[in-house]
């Protein structure tokens, strides 16, 4: 057994804390003996918490503790870990032909670095079918980013946006028209973030009576109300907790529904209906509409707050008519779609109705 005091972590931190990546170092019985700030940051813990434990009780998808029993590298591997890929190397420690632990890394140059090489990662394993979105495992989203069709150039900036927004937190505003994809879009920004594994809840505020909103997105509180269901009831938020909250038609939200819209934003917190104190929430929101909310506010139907706090990032969703060269593209989609079965006769009609 090797001592945990052979690993100098003050000589460690030296070496590894200037390093592009994330690093642990284990034992021959698989416990934990050292790892850099960079890792417990990515996995956000504390270092007390992890030192002298077992790996495999810490680290999802490890095979670190394998490397240590057969002795053989493991090389540029993808590991899935906290709903993310890391490219990760695994390398056994010998002294004097004796395996005594093992040393791995997750590569990235910093967090928003990871997060973008993890995107594109995520896309790529999902262009080749090696990936199957979580949306499958129940998680509320069905699209991903290969299912935003078109090669023009408008589409592939537009990926290219969507795939730098996803690895960040920040609320982002989706613009365009009816039948434009808006929100596979939001889909594809959840499937390609941190929060995949987590639920993505879409909500269509133009959809809800302006008296059941509230209730509808923060929930309510037994007996807050005649006819109230016994125990209340979950809202979206709540739903959505850990994951992402996608507010489509925004621009139809009543402004009483503005204002508490803007706290959740603010203050990450909410009070369901007959609620005596507020509750902490942790969603991502994506919002999207087709409406002109630049004239709405100048008209005083939206709130001029809640818009800067929306649209931290927007992303537009461009019509048919201004990418005609994507039409023999999503021809082939549609046809191939039809020929397995699977054939959507919305789709095709929302389609030409974006080139008029």
């Amino acid at each position: 057994m090797v001592s945990g005091q052979l690993f100098n972590h003050k000589l460690l931190d030296v070496v590894f804390e200037n390093a592009n990546y994330g690093t642990i170092i284990i034992d021959n019985n698989g416990k934990i003996q050292y790892i850099s700030n960079k890792y417990c940051e990515f996995l956000e813990v504390k270092r007390e918490t992890l030192i002298g434990g077992y790996i495999v009780d810490y680290i999802e998808n490890t095979r670190l503790h394998l490397v240590v029993q057969t002795g053989k590298s493991e090389m540029g591997d993808l590991q899935f870990l906290r709903g993310s890929f890391v490219i990760t190397n695994r390398i056994p420690i010998f002294d004097d032909k004796e395996i005594i632990g093992a040393i791995g890394t997750i590569i990235f140059r910093d967090l928003d670095d990871w997060k973008k090489m993890n995107s594109h990662i995520k896309d790529l394993l999902a262009r080749n079918n090696l990936y199957t979105p979580d949306g499958d495992q129940g998680n509320g989203a069905r699209y991903s980013l290969h299912d935003l069709i078109g090669d023009s150039h408008a589409m592939n900036e537009l990926k290219a946006r969507v795939k730098r927004v996803a690895g960040g937190d920040i609320s982002v505003l989706i613009r365009g028209e009816s039948g434009t994809g808006k929100e596979i879009i939001a889909q594809s920004i959840h499937q390609l973030s941190p929060r995949s594994t987590k639920p993505f809840v879409s909500v269509n505020c133009g959809s809800i009576p302006e008296h059941l909103i509230e209730s509808e997105l923060f929930g309510y509180e037994e007996g807050a109300f005649t006819g109230a269901k016994k125990g209340g009831k979950v809202g979206k938020f709540q739903s959505a907790e850990g994951g992402t909250i996608f507010l489509d038609e925004i621009g139809d939200m009543p402004q009483h529904m503005q204002v508490k819209l803007l706290r959740v934003l603010q203050e990450r917190e909410y009070e369901p209906v007959g609620a005596a104190h507020p509750k902490k929430v942790n969603v991502r929101v994506i919002a999207a509409t087709n409406r002109p909310l630049e004239k709405m506010m100048e008209n005083r139907e939206f709130r001029e707050d809640l818009y800067y706090r929306i649209n931290a990032i927007q992303l537009v969703s461009p019509p048919l008519r201004e990418r005609t060269e994507d039409i023999p593209l999503l021809i082939h989609h549609f046809l191939k779609d039809r020929k397995h079965g699977l054939a959507n006769e919305s789709i095709p009609y929302m389609m030409m109705s974006t080139l008029f």
